[in-house]
C-alpha cells in the first residue's frame, strides 16, 4: 500500500496493458447461402419491359388552372390598403393581393 499527500493509502493493483485489453473484431462470421441481400434478390427479379405510349401528346398533360373566388368584394379589398397595419382587414386585403400575383389574376371577387 502507498500512501499519498492526504494521508489515504492506495492499494496497488497491475494496470491492464492496451493489448491485453483489446479485442480483435475483424474476425467475420460467415453468412449462410440462403441470405441474399437486397441487391442480389433485385438483380436476380426478372424485369418486366416497361411500355411507354409514343401517341401521347401534350394537349393529355394540361394542368387545370382554376378560377378563385374571393371571400370579398372589390370595394372591401380596397378598402383594406387605407385601415391601419394593425386590423385584419389590412392583413386580409394584403393577402388577397399576393394571391392575385401568384395566381396570375385568375381570380374573381365575391359579388356585392
Amino acid at each position: 500500500m502507498i500512501g499519498n499527500k492526504e494521508g489515504i493509502t492506495i492499494s496497488e493493483k497491475p494496470v491492464a496493458k492496451e493489448a491485453d485489453v483489446l479485442v480483435d473484431l475483424r474476425k467475420s462470421s460467415e453468412v449462410p447461402k440462403e441470405v441474399k441481400t437486397w441487391m442480389q434478390k433485385v438483380e436476380e427479379a426478372p424485369s418486366a419491359p416497361t411500355q411507354i405510349n409514343q401517341t401521347a401528346s401534350n394537349d393529355d398533360f394540361k394542368i387545370a388552372k382554376p378560377k378563385i373566388k374571393l371571400p370579398i368584394g372589390k370595394k372591401r379589398f380596397a378598402a383594406g390598403f387605407k385601415s391601419p397595419v394593425s386590423t385584419a382587414a389590412r392583413w386580409l386585403s394584403v393577402f388577397i393581393l399576393r394571391l392575385i400575383k401568384i395566381n396570375e389574376a385568375r381570380v374573381k371577387f365575391e359579388d356585392e
